[in-house]
């Protein structure tokens, strides 16, 4: 039973008294490539409230994963190893990442000790609660915002304006970073979602200093592949600027898109064939067969079965569908079919407690679609 006196010390609580001198200086930094930077009021939950209580339960039910922690604890470093992957990593690609991690932690810092959010370790003490964290020296800051989530999303974005045949693996890898911060138990999920917003008004005031000399791989004449699925065939008549600097085709902003280079599989590709050896590829004995259903895909997990659906939009479509259902496969097989139900169970039971959908905001079912993107975007570049 908790008493007044420690639930006023509860509610006070804050990460530390006082900003370090080093990032007092951080707040005091110049930066010339972003203006009027203005971000609105939005304060985090109170330690006591039920909402910090079910981000607790939340991470507890997240398995540690120190690799994956480690491999995206620097943010320039892990998008630089993207671009060099694709020999797309240049000077001013290099410059602009540099510039973006570095002039933001300004805006970040004072977001940071302005509402001086304890990290969730520190509350999670209060409760008696063992998070498992990992230690990191990049966690010697306030909790809210996360600062590796807006960086993340923050680069991602400018990216995508230079290298938009990229866009698809740049999100991805920025939502990797944002989410090994919650599998670190550094930050709670909202700290993420506000870091994502801010990354968004930061990008809004971004310089064209550095914008001015983005170029795309595209000329006129080219045919370029477009909208949701990115299949829809567009020929390129113009390109530009927009307000922001950032290029635009046909006067239309362009953030993400591909080029024809694959050869179209979808409409004739056998996907039963296809998945029952990407299921095997990946060390499942789980059966594929095809199934009806609202949904994409189904995994039954009593009698481990991936459903498919006969026709998908596109390849990546396909893809990421069928690595999503192997990520709930090996979750099960991980932990036996009783647990994996409980642990399902328990995740969707906290999103509903925080008033989101027991299944599309449920923890496997998140993880999952990132594994099933992170993997479609591997799977496709074998392909190429």
């Amino acid at each position: 039973m908790i008493n007044l006196k420690e639930l006023i010390k509860l509610r006070t609580m804050k990460y530390r008294e006082s900003p370090k001198k080093k990032h007092e200086k951080r707040m005091q930094m110049e930066t010339p490539h972003f203006t009027n930077v203005m971000i609105p009021h939005t304060p985090p939950h109170e330690n006591d409230s039920r909402q910090t209580l079910n981000e607790l339960k939340y991470l507890q039910t997240i398995e540690t994963d120190s690799d994956f922690i480690k491999e995206h604890d620097d943010v320039p470093k892990v998008f630089k190893q993207l671009l060099e992957h694709h020999d797309s990593l240049t000077t001013k690609a290099s410059k602009v990442m540099d510039t973006l991690v570095d002039e933001s932690r300004k805006f970040i810092y004072k977001l940071k000790y302005h509402y001086n959010r304890p990290r969730p370790y520190q509350v999670a003490q209060f409760y008696g609660m063992d998070l498992n964290g990992v230690e990191l020296n990049s966690m010697k800051t306030p909790s809210y915002p996360s600062g590796h989530a807006t960086q993340g999303y923050l680069v991602a974005e400018v990216l995508k304006g230079m290298l938009p045949h990229l866009g698809m693996e740049l999100d991805a890898l920025a939502e990797d970073i944002a989410f090994s911060r919650i599998v670190a138990k550094a930050h709670y999920p909202s700290d993420k979602d506000f870091g994502k917003k801010v990354a968004r008004i930061i990008y809004q005031s971004f310089g064209k200093s550095l914008k001015e000399d983005i170029n795309i791989p595209v000329n006129v004449g080219d045919t370029i592949l477009t909208g949701r699925f990115k299949n829809k065939k567009v020929k390129v008549k113009s390109i530009g600027k927009d307000e922001h600097g950032m290029p635009t085709v046909n006067g239309k902003k362009v953030v993400t898109f591909r080029m024809p280079k694959l050869k179209e599989l979808v409409e004739r590709i056998d996907y039963l064939d296809t998945a029952q050896q990407i299921v095997k590829q990946q060390g499942l004995k789980s059966r594929v067969k095809f199934g009806k259903g609202p949904n994409k895909a189904d995994y039954d997990w009593k009698k481990d079965i991936i459903y498919l659906r006969p026709n998908y939009a596109t390849m990546k479509d396909f893809l990421i569908t069928i690595y999503h259902e192997i990520d709930h496969a090996k979750d099960r097989k991980k932990f036996g079919a009783k647990t994996y139900e409980k642990k399902y169970q328990r995740a969707g039971d906290i999103a509903v407690n925080q008033g989101k959908d027991f299944h599309d905001d449920n923890y496997y079912e998140e993880k999952a679609e990132r594994y099933g993107k992170k993997m479609a975007a591997l799977h496709m570049r074998k392909i190429k």
